[in-house]
C-alpha cells in the first residue's frame, strides 16, 4: 500500500470514526403493556420477543421500563418515548402524565404510542392530546401511501383488528399508523408487533423500521468533547499531511 492510499485511509476512518460518534442509539424510557387475557403483548413480554429482540438491537439494549409517565425527570433523562395501552389499576393516563407526554413532546424528541383495538380510553387520551381522533376499525391489511424510513420496504402490514386514527399523516391506506408532526408515532394495533404475526405481509421490516425510527431520536447521546476535539485534530493533521503531499509533488 502506497503511502498515499495508506493517507486516504485513515482520513476515510476519521471521518467514519467522527459519523459513528453522532450516531449512536438513543436511549428509550418504556411503559406499559398487556398482560390480561392471555395477551402479554409489550416490551419484554412473551408475546412480543422478536420486537423486543429488535428494540435491543436498534437502541443497544438502552430501554429503561418503567411503572408509568408520571416523574418527567426520569422521561426527559432519556432519548425517546415509548408508550404502550396497558391494562391494570392505571389504565387510563392520569392528569400528571397527560401533562408530562406534552412536555415531553414538545422537546422534538420521539415518542411512539403503540394502542390495541380493545383499549378505547388511552388511545382516545393519546389522539386527544396529539391533535386527533379515534377512527373506525381497519382491514385486516394495510397498503403505504408514503414512502418514507417507516414504510421503507413494508409495502403491506397485515394488521389483525386495528383501530384507525383521524387526524396526522397516515402511513398506510388503513390509517393505523399514524405521524403527527415529525416526532410523534402511532401504531393503533399491538399484535402488529407480536411473534404471531411476525411472518405476515412485511410486519418484520415494519417492525424493524418502527424500532430504528424510534431509536433515531436523540439529544444527548453525542461524542465527549474531549473526543471530538482529538478526531477533529487528527482529521486536520492528515488534510494537512495530505496538502504537502500534493505541493510538493512534480508537476506532469
Amino acid at each position: 500500500m502506497t503511502i498515499s492510499r495508506t493517507l486516504r485511509s485513515l482520513a476515510t476512518a476519521c471521518l467514519l470514526a467522527l459519523a459513528a460518534g453522532r450516531a449512536n442509539a438513543g436511549s428509550v424510557f418504556y411503559a406499559g403493556g398487556l398482560t390480561v387475557n392471555n395477551y402479554n403483548l409489550g416490551y419484554g413480554l412473551d408475546k412480543w420477543d422478536e420486537f423486543t429482540a429488535v428494540l435491543d438491537a436498534a437502541t443497544s439494549d438502552r430501554v429503561t421500563v418503567g411503572a408509568d409517565f408520571s416523574d418527567l425527570g426520569q422521561m426527559l433523562a432519556h432519548d425517546a418515548l415509548f408508550v404502550a395501552a396497558r391494562k391494570n389499576s392505571a389504565a387510563r393516563l392520569s392528569d400528571v402524565e397527560l401533562d408530562n407526554l406534552a412536555t415531553f413532546i414538545a422537546t422534538g424528541r420521539r415518542v411512539l404510542f403503540v394502542g390495541e383495538y380493545n383499549y378505547r380510553t388511552i388511545i382516545t387520551q393519546f389522539l386527544d392530546l396529539v391533535g386527533g381522533e379515534l377512527g373506525t376499525g381497519g382491514a385486516p391489511d394495510a397498503t403505504a401511501v408514503i414512502a418514507n424510513e417507516i414504510t421503507a420496504g413494508a409495502s403491506m402490514v397485515h394488521v389483525s383488528v386495528a383501530r384507525t386514527a383521524v387526524g396526522g399523516t397516515p402511513l398506510y391506506d388503513t390509517a393505523f399508523a399514524t405521524l403527527w408532526g415529525e416526532n410523534v408515532l402511532t401504531v393503533l394495533d399491538m399484535s402488529v408487533f407480536s411473534d404471531s404475526d411476525w411472518d405476515e405481509a412485511d410486519n418484520a421490516q415494519f417492525a424493524a423500521n418502527v424500532a430504528g425510527w424510534l431509536a433515531a431520536s436523540q439529544t444527548a447521546a453525542v461524542p465527549e468533547p474531549a473526543s471530538v476535539v482529538t478526531l477533529g485534530l487528527a482529521c486536520g493533521l492528515l488534510a494537512g499531511v495530505a496538502a504537502r503531499r500534493r505541493s510538493a509533488a512534480p508537476s506532469i
